[in-house]
């Protein structure tokens, strides 16, 4: 019992701390491309669209005058059935996309009707995932920083690809802390998870 215990207080204990390094890293760290980038409205380059979380584009092509003559050019499956509920990022002309357990990344060239530049799929224990998800085996999805993707896998694995060939770097794996799940999916972990990256450029130097 008291193992069990103390495992749990140094999970929240690290939870915390990834949790404050979020609020902190959001007043006084933005990053300075994703401050440029989320100006482009061609662009989505983090979930909700930018800082201020307005999920707006200022693109004005598609209208209520034109919307009702809309055609399909291309669509795309991604083999899973469950519920899609991390947005994709749009980064350059390529939508990264993640799906729900099992928790695959895929890159698609939208200059060239979606075909798939790459696709990652961590190895994941899905059963164990699945009992950990508390509503169900969604995803928050992906984050974007410095030419990488940021993301957790449900079975609290957090990984960084780079967003040209996909090579993955794994950053930490937290298998007995669902607590840090949940915050992990909701973003906390990901700026730990940047400022590590950007500690150890060499190791992931392309």
């Amino acid at each position: 019992m008291s193992t069990c215990m103390s495992k749990h207080r140094r999970a929240l204990r690290f939870a915390l701390t990834a949790l404050l390094a979020t609020v902190l890293a959001g007043m006084a760290f933005a990053n300075d491309e994703l401050l440029k980038l989320q100006q482009d409205p061609g662009q989505f380059v983090m979930p909700n669209a930018n800082y201020s979380g307005t999920n707006f584009s200022s693109l004005d092509k598609i209208n209520r005058h034109n919307v009702d003559q809309l055609k399909v050019a291309w669509t795309f499956q991604t083999g899973v059935l469950d519920s899609h509920e991390a947005q994709p990022l749009v980064i350059g002309t390529t939508m990264y996309l993640m799906t729900p357990k099992p928790n695959t990344v895929i890159a698609l060239d939208l200059v060239n009707r979606g075909t798939i530049k790459w696709a990652f799929e961590p190895e994941m224990d899905t059963e164990r995932a699945g009992a950990l998800a508390c509503c169900g085996a969604q995803s928050r999805g992906l984050a974007y920083g410095d030419g990488r993707l940021f993301f957790v896998t449900l079975d609290g694995q957090l990984f960084s690809l780079s967003i040209g060939q996909g090579r993955p770097w794994t950053v930490q794996s937290i298998r007995w802390c669902p607590l840090c799940l949940c915050l992990i999916h909701h973003g906390a972990v990901a700026n730990v998870a940047y400022a590590h990256h950007n500690s150890n450029r060499n190791v992931l130097d392309e």
